[in-house]
């Protein structure tokens, strides 16, 4: 299934998918504001966008990532 097919904000499990991890993953990188998400009592919800962003850190644009350092300058430190 291609990104494009998923709806425009994503569960967990979703994003999992997309990224090919598994949800502990998906979870760790949500706890850790690698990717930006709300959460909404139990869930959490992943704009589309955001998901991109994260994927394509060298267009990081600060709007969903909340500050966090793109993943090429934190392996550099």
């Amino acid at each position: 299934m291609k990104l494009k097919d998923y709806p425009d904000v994503l569960t967990v499990k979703q994003l999992a998918q997309v990224l090919g991890v598994g949800k502990n993953t998906a979870y760790e990188l949500l706890q850790n504001n690698e990717i930006k998400h709300r959460r909404i009592g139990t869930r959490y919800l992943i704009p589309k966008q955001c998901v991109i962003d994260f994927l394509r850190p060298e267009r990081y644009n600060g709007n969903c990532n909340g500050g966090a350092v793109p993943v090429q300058e934190r392996r550099a430190k």
